[in-house]
Formats: structure tokens, sequence, C-alpha cells
């Protein structure tokens, strides 16, 4: 998506942090319907399975494009973050970036 959809907050986030970029692509992959319900060690095993797998394809996906000579950074799923109102969070909010995208409807 271009950087111009995201939401104000967001895009001024992503400016601060990467004055360059012109577009974000955000991976996203479904959490098992029982992850939730799992034991806390189980739920943490998964969900960081499932975190590898998202950067790996980000860096794959940047490695290719780089290649064709389009400069492209792969953001580590758990950096950059930022402060909002005393609580960490991610770079851009998925919800509305996936929401912007028609996923997960």
């Amino acid at each position: 998506m271009s950087i111009s959809d995201l939401l104000e907050t967001d895009r001024t986030h992503v400016m601060q942090t990467f004055p360059a970029a012109r577009t974000i692509i955000v991976f996203g992959k479904e959490v098992p319907a029982q992850t939730p319900r799992s034991p806390p060690k189980e739920k943490t095993r998964v969900m960081l399975r499932i975190a590898g797998a998202l950067d790996n394809s980000a860096g794959r996906l940047a490695e290719g494009l780089n290649n064709e000579q389009k400069p492209t950074l792969a953001v580590p799923l758990y950096l950059p973050i930022r402060m909002l109102d005393g609580q960490a969070q991610g770079l851009v909010r998925l919800k509305q970036v996936a929401a912007s995208g028609n996923l997960g409807q």
C-alpha cells in the first residue's frame, strides 16, 4: 500500500523512521484458533514460529527487490516500536492496514 493510504498517526511515524519510504508491505498470518487457549509456553512458541516465518518472508522479498535495484528494507516484526500513551506499539497499526487492504473480512 502507499504510505499516503496510512492513517495520519502511522504515516507520520513511518515517515519519521523511514523518510524515503513510498510503499509499505505488511505480511500477516492467521493464528490457529486454539492458540489463545493454549498454555503460555505453547502460545509463545506458536507466536514466535509465526513471527519467524513472517520475518523470513519479508527478508526474502526485500532481497529479491534489492536484486532488481529497487531499494527495499525488511523491518523485523518487533522493530521499530513507538510509545503511545505508555504502551509499546509497532510501526503501524496492523488492523487498520489490513482493513485498508481488504484483508481479514
